[in-house]
C-alpha cells in the first residue's frame, strides 16, 4: 500500500461567485479535503483501490460505476471515499499501463460522476481528489509483480 499525504493548502483554492449581485469568495470546508490518499492492489477482488481518508469517517454507497471503475462517495456528506479500477490482472495491466489509464481515462470517469451532483462543496471535493491522483499517480501505484 502507497500513502500520499496532503497538503490543504495547495488543493484549496478560493472561488468566487455572485449570488444575488454579492460577491462570495468560497473555500472548501477542512472536512471535504483529503489527509492522504493510499493506493493498493486487493488481489481477492482483482482491483486497484484509490482510498480518500478525511478527519472523519462514514459509510459509503455505490455512486457511479462503469465497466472499468466504480466510484464510492459518502452517504451523507456525498465526499468521495474510494475508486476501484477493475479487472488489473484479468486485463493484464502492469503499472505503467495502470498510470496511463488513470491519467487518461479517470479524468472522464470524474466528468461522469460530477453530472450527479449540483452543491459546489461535493464538486470540489471531487476536483481535489481528480487533481490529487493527477498529480500523484506515478508514486501511487504499486502492483505485484
Amino acid at each position: 500500500m502507497t500513502t500520499i499525504t496532503i497538503d490543504p493548502r495547495r488543493y484549496n483554492e478560493p472561488i468566487e461567485l455572485k449570488f444575488r449581485g454579492v460577491k462570495i469568495t468560497l473555500h472548501i470546508p477542512p472536512n471535504f479535503i483529503p489527509e492522504s490518499v493510499q493506493g493498493q492492489y486487493v488481489e481477492k477482488n482483482d482491483i486497484f483501490e484509490i482510498h480518500f481518508n478525511y478527519k472523519d469517517t462514514e459509510a459509503g454507497m455505490v455512486e457511479f460505476e462503469n465497466n472499468q471503475f466504480v466510484f464510492i462517495v459518502g452517504k451523507n456528506t456525498k465526499k468521495l471515499i474510494s475508486i476501484s479500477i477493475k479487472s488489473i490482472k484479468a486485463s493484464q495491466i502492469n503499472g505503467i499501463i495502470l498510470e496511463q489509464k488513470i491519467k487518461s481515462e479517470l479524468p472522464q470517469a470524474f466528468e461522469q460522476i460530477k453530472k450527479h451532483f449540483n452543491r459546489q462543496v461535493e464538486l470540489r471535493n471531487f476536483d481535489v481528489s481528480r487533481n490529487v491522483i493527477m498529480d500523484g499517480a506515478d508514486n501511487l501505484i504499486k502492483l505485484p509483480a
